[in-house]
C-alpha cells in the first residue's frame, strides 16, 4: 500500500536565487521580462484538431481549473465508474495525463483533493 508524501509547500516570489545580472546569464537569448511567443520562434500556431475532445492549454492555471472542474464543479468523480469506458467528451476521465506529466499538476494535490 502506497501513501503519499506531503506536498512541498509552494516556494514565494523571491525564494529562489537567481543571477545577479542579466549579462551573467550565458544565453544572451535569455530573458526576465517575457517568453518568446511560436511565431517569434519560427513556428506556426497550432491548428485545434476537430476530433479533440477538448482543448488543452498548458500550464499550472489549466492544470488547477481542470482539477476544480472534474473534482468539484461537475462532481464526475461520482460518475466516473458509469463512464470511464466512454471516453468520448471531456467529462468522462479526468483527462489530467497532460497535466501531470509535464509536472503542471502534482499527483499528491490530486490525492489530497
Amino acid at each position: 500500500e502506497a501513501t503519499p508524501r506531503n506536498q512541498a509547500p509552494t516556494p514565494n516570489r523571491g525564494d529562489l536565487p537567481l543571477p545577479a545580472s542579466k549579462a551573467s546569464l550565458q544565453s544572451p537569448a535569455a530573458s526576465f521580462d517575457a517568453l518568446p511567443s511560436l511565431s517569434d520562434l519560427g513556428i506556426p500556431e497550432p491548428v485545434d484538431d476537430p476530433r479533440a475532445v477538448m482543448r488543452f492549454q498548458g500550464g499550472e492555471t489549466a492544470a488547477l481549473a481542470r482539477l476544480k472542474h472534474y473534482l468539484w464543479d461537475t462532481d464526475c468523480l461520482a460518475k466516473y465508474f458509469e463512464t470511464r469506458n466512454g471516453m468520448i467528451g471531456p467529462d468522462y476521465s479526468s483527462k489530467f495525463s497532460p497535466w501531470l506529466a509535464h509536472g503542471c499538476l502534482s499527483p499528491t494535490l490530486v490525492a489530497g483533493e
